[in-house]
C-alpha cells in the first residue's frame, strides 16, 4: 500500500510537470525566459543561460560598492518595465506567476540601450 502511494505521487508529480512543460513550452515573450528543453531523469526545466544570472547576485554584487541605487534610475525603470511587460503577457494567458522574487528575475546586460 505504501508503494502503492508513493507511485501515485510520482504519476501526479510527473502529469503537473508535462502541464506546466506544456506551457512554458507554449510561451513566446521577450521577458519571459525561453524553455530549451527539459529531462527525464532527473526531471527537470531547462531555461536559457543569463550571463549575469538572477537580479539577487546583481544586486547582492553591486550592493558592496554602493549604498543607495545600485543600478541607476534607468536600469531600475527599464527592468521594473520589463517585469511588468512579462507579468501582463503572463496575465493575458490566464497565467499568475506566484513566486516573484529577485531570485526568479534573469539579467542578461546591465547596460540601458540593452
Amino acid at each position: 500500500m505504501m508503494k502503492h502511494l508513493q507511485s501515485m505521487g510520482a504519476c501526479q508529480s510527473f502529469s503537473e510537470f508535462r502541464q506546466e512543460a506544456s506551457m512554458l513550452h507554449s510561451l513566446q515573450h521577450p521577458c519571459i525566459v525561453p524553455l530549451v528543453g527539459i529531462s527525464i531523469h532527473p526531471l527537470c526545466f531547462a531555461l536559457q543561460l543569463a550571463p549575469l544570472g538572477s537580479l539577487n547576485i546583481v544586486l547582492e554584487d553591486r550592493h558592496k560598492g554602493s549604498r543607495y541605487m545600485p543600478l541607476g534610475h534607468m536600469l531600475t525603470f527599464k527592468a521594473a518595465y520589463q517585469i511588468a511587460a512579462g507579468l501582463a503577457y503572463l496575465h493575458r494567458k490566464n497565467i499568475i506567476f506566484c513566486d516573484l522574487k529577485s531570485d526568479n528575475i534573469l539579467v542578461w546586460s546591465l547596460e540601458v540601450g540593452d
